[in-house]
């Protein structure tokens, strides 16, 4: 992962056509993704901004622990079951 100088968009990797941004402490892997977007968004002045034009809304993505969930039958639609989790 490479440090990115961003207080939303801390850490970025690109790795077999797969860019990972962790964005607020979670972590997204943008999908058939090209390396330039990884260096675009490395050496940007401004991540966010560069996140927002080149790859918000362009490029595929997963949020890790939403397709984890996804994976354990826990979430269905979006929507988290919280069936025998209490409240």
């Amino acid at each position: 992962m490479t440090a990115l100088n961003s207080s939303w968009i801390t850490d970025a990797e690109w790795s077999n056509g797969t860019l990972t941004l962790t964005m607020n402490g979670r972590t997204y892997d943008y999908t058939d993704a090209d390396k330039a977007l990884y260096d675009g968004i490395v050496s940007a002045p401004s991540a966010g901004e560069f996140y927002n034009r080149h790859i918000k809304g362009n490029v595929g993505t997963s949020n890790r622990l939403g397709t984890a969930l996804a994976r354990t039958g826990l979430l269905t639609a979006g929507r988290l079951l919280t069936r025998g989790f209490g409240a």
